[in-house]
C-alpha cells in the first residue's frame, strides 16, 4: 500500500485543512510495531500514519496540549504483514 500516494475523495474539503504530513510506508509499520508493542493496539495503514503525524505534531505544540486522532483500518491486513515482515 502507498500511503504516499495523494487521493481524496470528492466530499473532502481541503480548505479547512491546516496541514498535511506525508508518512512513508516504512516510517508506518515501524509506528505500528511501536504502537503494538507499548500499547498492545492492532491497527491498521492509516492509523500508523495517524499516529505518527500526531506525534510529530505533538513534538511541535509541547506538553499540556490535547491531540486527538481516530484510529480505523484493516486489522488483518496489519496482521498478516506483521507476521511476514518481522
Amino acid at each position: 500500500m502507498d500511503l504516499v500516494r495523494v487521493w481524496f475523495p470528492e466530499v473532502l474539503n481541503v480548505d479547512i485543512i491546516d496541514d498535511v504530513i506525508a508518512v512513508s510506508e516504512e516510517i508506518a509499520y515501524q509506528t505500528m510495531k511501536d504502537i503494538s508493542r507499548n500499547e498492545g493496539l492492532l491497527v491498521g495503514m492509516s492509523s500508523r500514519a495517524n499516529v505518527y503525524a500526531a506525534l510529530q505534531i505533538a513534538k511541535e505544540i509541547g506538553r499540556g496540549k490535547t491531540i486527538v486522532i481516530i484510529l480505523s483500518g484493516a486489522v488483518k491486513l496489519s496482521l498478516l504483514s506483521f507476521t511476514i515482515l518481522t
